[in-house]
């Protein structure tokens, strides 16, 4: 499940297109388009679904679209589903940018667009956790970016950190290290250390030390990462309120509830609002939310908050994705001592499941 609060920086990129001319339809999608991504950029991702999807409309129903639109609009509304959490539709859409972002390197110079979908596309294969494939997808892009030069080094770094965001959410945690390092010495050399690129890489090194079960040092990171936010954009914005959700999910994991509970209650109404109810971002901090409820001994409160995690995964991956094994593994433990036993007893079933298919792929 990915953290909250990615922007559209971590692992897209953006290109700027040539004016639509004359063409009153293409033109009035474009304003569509353009509103859009300033919505994109603010992380509010609610409000720029329809004014995303009019304009992916507005374009299929001219007569001959250009291919450049295609790939923009619909690496857009693509990134916008993807936050939102319908991830078949954002998948679907974005191989359709994809595909016209290939026509147009075939056709003539322009391999921007080509970076820029193939980095979405990768974003919306890791969310799924189909890692061989996003990797893939990744990779050419990182390659094609050190070859175009209109791709900026915040672009490239964007890339590099998903990569290591990539590799930490399979389970690769070496590589990731290897990868934020790397990624490290380009941001120090090249964007600097205040740079918005910085605090994603620090509030990764921060998931990164979790994931390890170091949380004093993953502490540091997200500390470092929510000065930096803080101080370029103030205490409000989406990807300031995340880097506080990430320090909040630290907190819980050292005990340290009273500090960790606002930090997460406040991240889930901003999410709510901004990436939608269903997102998978809400579903992470609601899980985060669960956990510290059922350590400070409120199991009620838990247990809703677990119940509508798992209403978001299954809502988006399917009932059989192990992606749900984790919260079917602590809705499990709550109801089992909060009197629901046979409640508990299917949700054991369903994650050990689960776990067995997940063991057995492991080993094909």
């Amino acid at each position: 499940m990915p953290p909250p609060g990615q922007g559209p920086h971590h692992g897209a990129v953006e290109w700027t297109m040539p004016q639509a001319g004359v063409d009153a339809a293409l033109n009035e999608a474009q304003d569509r388009h353009a509103a859009a991504l300033e919505l994109c950029r603010e992380q509010r991702y609610v409000a720029a679904e329809p004014l995303a999807r009019e304009a992916w409309l507005g374009l299929q129903s001219a007569p001959t679209p250009s291919l450049e639109p295609v790939a923009a609009f619909g690496h857009s509304l693509g990134t916008v589903l993807n936050h939102l959490g319908r991830l078949t539709e954002a998948e679907a859409i974005h191989r359709e940018a994809v595909a016209a972002a290939e026509e147009l390197r075939v056709t003539g110079p322009l391999t921007s667009p080509l970076v820029g979908t193939l980095g979405g596309l990768a974003v919306i294969l890791r969310t799924q956790e189909r890692f061989d494939e996003a990797e893939a997808h990744l990779r050419r892009a990182l390659a094609l970016a050190e070859i175009c030069p209109d791709i900026d080094d915040a672009d490239s770094a964007g890339l590099l950190c998903e990569l290591g965001t990539l590799y930490r959410q399979a389970g690769r945690l070496a590589e990731s290290e290897a990868t934020f390092r790397r990624l490290r010495v380009q941001i120090e050399n090249r964007l600097g250390p205040g740079h918005p690129g910085a605090a994603d890489l620090y509030r990764e090194l921060a998931l990164l030390e979790q994931a390890r079960g170091h949380h004093d040092a993953g502490e540091g990171y997200a500390r470092r990462a929510l000065e930096i936010r803080m101080a370029a954009l103030g205490p409000n914005y989406p990807d300031v309120v995340g880097d506080g959700a990430v320090l909040g999910s630290l907190l819980v994991a050292q005990g340290r509830y009273e500090e960790a509970e606002p930090l997460l209650r406040h991240a889930l109404e901003t999410f709510d609002a901004t990436a939608g109810p269903d997102s998978p971002v809400v579903a992470f901090v609601a899980d985060r939310l669960g956990s510290l409820l059922a350590a400070a001994g409120r199991p009620d409160a838990a247990i809703d908050l677990y119940r509508r995690a798992l209403r978001i995964k299954e809502a988006m991956f399917g009932e059989s994705h192990p992606a749900l094994t984790t919260t079917l593994h602590n809705l499990a433990v709550v109801c089992e001592g909060n009197g629901g036993a046979d409640e508990a007893r299917e949700l054991w079933a369903r994650a050990m499941t689960l776990l067995s298919r997940d063991d057995a792929v492991a080993e094909a």
